[in-house]
């Protein structure tokens, strides 16, 4: 995971989602790394990959990241599903 973060960190994102998928592969639990994950393809504008994953972390570890409804309310707003976006802006 350290190498990911080191990619990271030298701005090399597609390396870093690459060896960050590898690593949930092994171990689906890592809900910190799918943060990352999903924070690595939003910033792309890997919309799609990104709603995957912050969906997972919704599903299994709301209660760790308060704000993943916000984050999924931006992407549907993104994909200009205004409607659905409200309503999870509202639940947060």
């Amino acid at each position: 995971m350290r190498t990911a973060e080191n990619l990271e960190s030298e701005q090399k994102y597609f390396e870093a989602i690459d060896l960050y998928e590898e690593v949930i592969e092994e171990n689906p639990t890592l809900h910190e790394i799918v943060f990352k994950l999903a924070s690595l393809y939003e910033k792309y504008g890997a919309i799609d990959e990104a709603q995957k994953w912050f969906l997972k972390l919704d599903e299994n570890y709301e209660n760790e990241y308060p704000l993943v409804k916000f984050e999924l309310a931006k992407i549907l707003k993104k994909k200009q599903l205004y409607r659905e976006a409200a309503a999870l802006f509202e639940k947060f």
